[in-house]
């Protein structure tokens, strides 16, 4: 039981640490929040050969990443988590804290909760960081901006399942983001920098709807993942834009001979004109940096092959395309940004499929690597 609490912790903290550095938090890697990738997690089904009981387990991971927009840095967490309901999911609770290379960190506490049989689910998640960031200008891919941000950010995410493969809720979330160039920024004088200043407050409301055939919780092979959410965000603190956001992801996995498979995944998101800089649609591939290519609008496509080659080891391949631009319609029309990449996985929760992976991937005119726990998707 404690082999399979200690898997279950790691992916639930690992959320928390990375949701600072960004190593597969899907849109929260412009802020510090983790919860929008959370969808998945929580929205999975119970693994059926979980067994329910009292035990507890505290353990402290360290968790090494790079990341294209933070660089190297160490992200280390620790908790107690444990299963009040056998007939549930279990519990955690932690925090979570990290630093980079380019002097980014952050800190941040995470609690996670089933309830009813695994009716309601709870996420709870409140962190603060300096993060430094790279920005580029909506306009061009060549000329950038580095930033200070100090973030506070505080969430709460509810869902209750009213169907066998059916979770609706919702997440009421406080961002808080204080952005300024660094002193070693030196874009050209017609850059703009004073687009990446912002001293303001939002208070953003998100009604959730999540389709989910899957029956592993953490790592598919099988079935699909239909998630959707909408964001409308009120200004709380010095500012007077409202804005809002749609955001919905599909993804299907299909097994393939012994225990190999194949991962997909769309990825739509659709912003007002009043969002700040911060909270645009990113193209999200993996071999791009998310402050890079941003807009009103993005979507993206990928496909990712899982090939295990022993009991503990295994390798992916992967490809994808997407755009960005002013309107979803301009998104579609607009230039192609393509990635491709292949990694290694090293089996570190053999009950939960939980992998530690490390990810190399070339985009246009960029390149990166990954290091992190638990699949891209």
């Amino acid at each position: 039981m404690q082999q399979k609490l200690r898997a279950c912790l790691v992916i639930g903290l690992l959320a928390c640490g990375a949701g600072f550095t960004g190593t597969g938090i899907a849109q929260e890697q412009q802020d510090i929040g983790a919860a929008d990738e959370l969808d998945s997690v929580t929205a999975a089904g119970l693994d059926p050969g979980h067994e329910g009981g009292s035990d507890s387990d505290r353990v402290i991971v360290p968790v090494p990443f790079v990341t294209p927009q933070l660089g190297a840095g160490l992200a280390v967490a620790g908790a107690w988590f444990y299963q009040p309901d056998s007939k549930s999911r279990p519990w955690a609770s932690g925090v979570g804290a990290l630093y980079t290379s380019n002097g980014s960190r952050g800190l941040a506490g995470l609690h996670k909760m089933s309830l009813d049989q695994d009716r309601i689910r709870l996420d709870i998640l409140a962190g603060y960081g300096e993060i430094h960031n790279r920005y580029y200008a909506v306009e061009t891919d060549d000329q950038w901006v580095e930033t200070k941000e100090k973030t506070l950010i505080a969430s709460a995410t509810g869902r209750v399942r009213i169907g066998e493969e059916i979770f609706v809720g919702g997440r009421a979330r406080f961002l808080s983001k204080d952005s300024r160039p660094r002193d070693q920024s030196d874009p050209p004088p017609d850059f703009g920098q004073s687009e990446f200043e912002s001293d303001a407050g939002f208070l953003q409301l998100s009604p959730i709807f999540t389709y989910d055939t899957t029956a592993d919780a953490f790592a598919p092979r099988k079935g699909s993942i239909l998630n959707a959410q909408w964001t409308f965000a009120i200004p709380v603190r010095g500012g007077d834009s409202h804005y809002n956001k749609k955001q919905a992801y599909a993804r299907h996995y299909i097994p393939g001979k012994g225990r190999s498979s194949a991962a997909f995944q769309i990825k739509g998101c659709s912003a007002t004109d009043q969002a700040p800089f911060f909270d645009l649609c990113s193209v999200g591939l993996r071999g791009y940096s998310s402050g890079r290519f941003r807009d009103l609008s993005s979507w993206s496509v990928e496909g990712e092959w899982r090939q295990p080659v022993s009991r503990s080891f295994g390798v992916v391949g992967f490809a994808g395309l997407g755009a960005t631009g002013p309107g979803f319609g301009n998104a579609l029309g607009g230039k192609v940004l393509p990635a491709v990449g292949a990694g290694v996985r090293y089996l570190a929760a053999e009950d939960y499929g939980i992998n530690l992976r490390v990810d190399g991937a070339v985009g246009r005119d960029s390149s990166a690597v990954y290091v992190s726990i638990g699949e891209a998707f």
